[in-house]
């Protein structure tokens, strides 16, 4: 049990492409061994074509250029092992960029886009049919595979299982298949039923299905069950094609289906038709049936991406049994603020313009101070601060995005203590040496706009000679634009989606400048702090937003219990925070509000929310809404979390509100380890927490 732990956890670490090149490369040497230099040189060539192409695509939308992309490997790979050693250079060279030109720009713009790696090997396959070669009979449609034999003599069972047959590249030895295959579907991909399928259906159709005088033309081993599938490109199209996370269906129904179909079509495409590589063709048709296939309780999911973007605003999440908005039921109790804002407006700034100390000596306040971010990661400002100088910053972003439904905290700063912010930002802008400044701010967020901008403005009046610029700019009420990648992405006029880490902001962020970032709430104590250095001598106060019959924001000391919070007796569980976060039953009240004590039961304080219920039917609804939430706020960049927010939102869908069983149970643990692991960015690292507490805690007392 442990051994295999280690393997999934391997897996997770390097991510499912790497973890398909590692299995591709046995089946890569076995046909570079067994087919000589000219084997070795095909998948080279194609392998640096796709790679090529992929930085060029990359270069073009202004992305971070990564030749060793493995996705773009993953699909070079797949073209090679499926030609044969004698494939000339300039079909590989076209099927390659239009693989990845075609393939990965074209159709990328639907959820369910046509796979790569068949865009661009049946492109080769056309070239083939037009530019006759020696290796394949092409006036009767005679493939490569079992050339040897001439197309007439079938091969013994044990040479097409070892391989001792000649075919292409990659599809001769299927012992070794099958063995990288379980290692594929055990441990590297999610979506396994499409693979499956489409092996049990082709000896079964082969043996249903009668003999035709077209199946000459491949061969008459064809019409033997059991030899097509050990002595043909089965085994390697339903491993490494219909396992494809983002052309298969995500629905179990779909993917089983999507099997059959490759499986049915390519075998009739054998027996009825000459037609070279019916495989390809037939994984094409099954890809466009995709849309179809995923249809469930009335929606299509073949819609392109950018339609979604108005089902996941952070505020239409917000839901209260009263006609105001949420944000408009605001109490307070923020006794550290109101101290300050008694004192006249940015004292702490003139003091650094009057004395003008050294700067090192305000960052090692700062540093002593203890404070640490708020905006959900938690690093140490002055740690985060010392690399960033390291770096020369160009750039300081302030992110009032607050992305997180139920965390409201950072408008309240900006609505109602505004000057604070700014002179935090001001003095940080000072210690940083930065001159530009970027305050981004929710668009739902119109009061703390306005406010901030007069914040500005008397700061500008005031300190006249100062050389700090700020540039205040509204941002859309997305939740995804709380990441701060992505909000540096938007900020560029970029599609609103995560990087992937490194290089970090603090070394390549905004404008490809060296940034630092902080929330809204983090600056807001700078000034505070440097007035009252010993404000969290006991422990950091943090801000957090306490939703119970009323929201309210609240000024709470990390290390306080979750019953000295919320003191309501009645409360039977919370959600702690927000949506990216999860829920804990009142015996665990005891906790400590901080991270430390918080992960032992898989909960963090994120950005700071406490959300009250009653009863369990409650906590089961905002679980599933939840889960539903994030479905759509994920911005389908990466896989794991594409493919597994849809997973966690089939689960809790279709299973959720019945009795679950252990399997199931097991099934969705192993799709959100993979998340964890996985995933580009917090939403899909986190995405699963909701559902895991709500499970661990709360399914064995449902009524």
């Amino acid at each position: 049990m442990t051994q295999i732990h280690r393997i999934k956890d391997f897996r997770n670490q390097i991510g499912a492409e790497w973890a398909t090149i590692l299995l591709l490369l046995p089946v890569a040497t076995f046909g570079s061994i067994y087919f000589g230099l000219d084997a070795f040189i095909v998948l080279l060539l194609s392998t640096l074509i796709t790679m090529i192409a992929g930085a060029i695509i990359a270069w073009s939308d202004g992305k971070k250029v990564n030749v060793f992309n493995p996705g773009s490997m993953v699909t070079g790979l797949l073209i090679g092992l499926t030609l044969s050693p004698q494939t000339p250079f300039y079909m590989i060279i076209v099927g390659c960029f239009i693989a990845e030109f075609v393939g990965k720009t074209v159709f990328a713009h639907f959820n369910n886009y046509f796979n790569p790696a068949v865009v661009g090997r049946t492109a080769i396959a056309i070239l083939e049919t037009y530019d006759p070669i020696d290796y394949a009979d092409l006036s009767t449609g005679a493939s490569a595979l079992f050339k040897e034999a001439g197309g007439l003599i079938p091969p013994d069972y044990w040479n097409a299982l070892f391989g001792l047959t000649k075919g292409s590249i990659g599809e001769t030895s299927a012992l070794l298949l099958i063995i990288v295959g379980f290692f594929m579907l055990k441990y590297v991909v999610i979506k396994r039923e499409a693979a499956i399928s489409m092996i049990l259906t082709v000896p079964i159709v082969v043996f249903l299905v009668p003999d035709t005088p077209e199946i000459v033309g491949h061969a008459p081993w064809v019409s033997d069950p059991l030899l097509y599938l050990i002595g043909g490109p089965s085994f390697f199209m339903a491993f490494f094609f219909l396992t494809s996370p983002s052309t298969t269906p995500n629905t179990k129904m779909g993917g089983i289906l999507f099997g059959v179909g490759v499986g049915v079509l390519s075998v009739l495409g054998k027996m009825y038709t000459t037609i070279a590589g019916v495989e390809m063709y037939s994984i094409l048709i099954m890809n466009f049936l995709v849309p179809v296939l995923d249809y469930r309780k009335g929606v299509f999911q073949f819609k392109p991406e950018k339609a979604q973007a108005k089902n996941y605003s952070v505020t239409s999440f917000y839901t209260t049994k009263t006609t105001k908005s949420l944000i408009e039921l605001v109490e307070f109790n923020v006794p550290s603020f109101a101290a300050y804002n008694e004192l006249p407006k940015f004292a702490e700034f003139r003091k650094i313009i009057a004395e003008n100390p050294a700067k090192t000596t305000y960052l090692q306040k700062i540093t002593a101070s203890h404070l640490c971010g708020c905006g959900g990661a938690f690093m140490p400002v002055g740690k985060k601060w010392e690399l960033a100088i390291a770096n020369t910053p160009k750039y300081l972003v302030v992110n009032g995005s607050e992305g997180e439904p139920f965390t409201l905290k950072d408008d309240f700063l900006m609505r109602n203590y505004p000057h604070i912010l700014l002179e935090g930002i001001a003095i940080s802008a000072w210690i940083l040496d930065i001159k530009e400044v970027y305050l981004v701010i929710n668009s739902a967020y119109e009061m703390g706009y306005d406010k901030i901008n007069l914040a500005i403005d008397d700061f500008n009046k005031t300190f006249t000679e100062s050389k700090i610029r700020f540039y205040v700019q509204t941002v859309p009420d997305l939740y995804i634009l709380g990441e701060e990648t992505a909000l540096l992405n938007y900020i560029e006029g970029q599609r609103g989606e995560p990087r992937l880490k490194p290089p970090y902001p603090l070394e390549k962020g905004l404008f490809g400048q060296p940034t630092v970032i902080n929330n809204v709430e983090t600056l807001s104590w700078i000034a505070l702090l440097l007035n009252k250095p010993d404000l969290f001598k006991e422990g950091q106060i943090k801000l957090i937003t306490l939703l119970d019959d009323v929201a309210s924001i609240q000024e709470v000391r990390l290390g306080t219990t979750i019953d000295n919070i919320i003191k309501d007796k009645t409360i039977t569980a919370v959600e702690i925070g927000g949506v990216s976060g999860g829920f804990l039953p009142a015996e665990y009240f005891h906790t400590p509000y901080e991270n430390k004590a918080l992960s032992k039961w898989g909960l963090n304080i994120g950005s700071g929310s406490i959300r009250t219920f009653s009863n369990q039917a409650d906590v089961l609804e905002a679980v599933v809404n939840t889960v539903k939430f994030l479905q759509q706020a994920s911005c389908g960049r990466c896989t794991p979390c594409r493919i597994g927010t849809q997973a966690l939102e089939q689960f809790v869908t279709e299973q959720l509100m019945t009795d679950i069983d252990k399997k199931a149970i097991e099934w969705i643990s192993e799709v959100s380890h993979t998340m964890q692991q996985t995933s580009t960015c917090g939403l899909g690292r986190s995405a699963s927490t909701a559902l895991l507490s709500y499970l661990k805690y709360f399914e064995g007392n449902k009524k």
